[in-house]
Parts: C-alpha cells; sequence; structure tokens
C-alpha cells in the first residue's frame, strides 16, 4: 500500500505542476503582448497648438504672424524660408522709420489653410538669418492679438484694416502700421508719429 501511493503522488503532482506551467505560459505572454494604447502612433504626436484649433481666415486670407526676426530679414528672406510650407501671396514687415529694420515681426498672407497650418506647426522654432523665430496664427476665434478686451465689432475693423503688401513693394516703402499685436505699442507709435520734435 504504501508503494502504491508513493507512486501515485509524483503523478497527482506532475498533473498539477503542468497546469501550473499552463497558467504562468499565459501570463507571460500576456506580458509580453503590446499594449495598444502605448503603440498607438496618435500618442506619440505632440497636440497641436490651441491657435491651430481656432484659426480664424481674414478677409485677406489665413494670415501668420511671426516674431523674433532679425532685424536685417528682408522680404526674400521671409518668402524663401515660407516656401517650404506653401506659397504667400502677401507680406507686411514693419519697419523703424529711422534704421529702415524690422522691428521683430511680419505677417505673411496665405490663400490655403493647410499651407498657414504647415508654416505655424512646422515653422516655429526655425532659424531666418541664424535666429530662431516663433510663428502663429494671427487671427483666433474668440481672441484678438493684444486686443483681447475688444469686442466682436472691434475685431471686425481690425481685419479689414490688415492690409498686406504684395512681394513686388520695395521693402523701404513702409506706410503707417497696419497691425499691431501689441494695444500699447500702438499707442506710443502714434506719439512719436505725431511729435513736434521729430518734424512729422
Amino acid at each position: 500500500m504504501s508503494q502504491e501511493s508513493s507512486k501515485e503522488a509524483p503523478t497527482g503532482m506532475s498533473i498539477a505542476g503542468s497546469a501550473k506551467s499552463d497558467e504562468q505560459k499565459d501570463m507571460e505572454v500576456e506580458a509580453k503582448s503590446p499594449s495598444p494604447a502605448r503603440d498607438s502612433p496618435e500618442d506619440s504626436i505632440e497636440p497641436l497648438p490651441k491657435s491651430i484649433e481656432n484659426a480664424e481666415r481674414s478677409v485677406e486670407g489665413w494670415v501668420i504672424i511671426v516674431t523674433g526676426i532679425h532685424e536685417e530679414a528682408r522680404d526674400e528672406d521671409l518668402y524663401e524660408f515660407f516656401a517650404e510650407y506653401g506659397k504667400a501671396r502677401g507680406l507686411h514687415m514693419n519697419l523703424d522709420r529711422q534704421t529702415g529694420y524690422i522691428k521683430g515681426y511680419a505677417l505673411l498672407e496665405f490663400e490655403d489653410y493647410d499651407e498657414a497650418k504647415d508654416a505655424v506647426v512646422n515653422g516655429s522654432g526655425k532659424k531666418i538669418l541664424g535666429k530662431a523665430v516663433d510663428v502663429d496664427f494671427a487671427f483666433i476665434q474668440g481672441e484678438n492679438p493684444g486686443r483681447s478686451h475688444h469686442g466682436r465689432r472691434d475685431r471686425r475693423r481690425d481685419r479689414h484694416q490688415l492690409r498686406l503688401r504684395s512681394p513686388s513693394v520695395d521693402r523701404h516703402r513702409s506706410g503707417t502700421d497696419s497691425y499691431v499685436p501689441d494695444h500699447s505699442y500702438q499707442s506710443s507709435e502714434r506719439s512719436r508719429e505725431l511729435s513736434p520734435e521729430r518734424g512729422f
């Protein structure tokens, strides 16, 4: 009897051990299986800036604002830089009246939204004349750069006042500022233009 029981015990242990091994294999398979959420390409893409979703088309087209521009940048520098993303059909550069150099920002007009979006997403952070620039949409739904406290009526007026000059216009033929991101800057600029000391 003792010999028979001793023979049966290993058999039972073998069955239990085999079952346990199968469970361990299942757990190992589950552990090695890749998680769909982790491997999803959408999770690796950084969310787009808020202005991408809320960009607003002006009467002139899809206008982007480029800031941080090197003061010696010229029209052709910006057209060449953004030609990679699409054809800009208009450009406005705010120039210093005394030096003729750009004051640090420019506006470009695109007819196609996808081209303007490509310029905003991929152009921001790249360098023009060795200086990194920031690119964003100039007009945002529900906002107006530098004039967030104004109403909808003022936003429509500002959009109609924006006029972009064509590529053929000489960069030194600068008129009055047609778009100013900062309202306080517009006030100070106007006061300098009207100052008798400057002879204007």
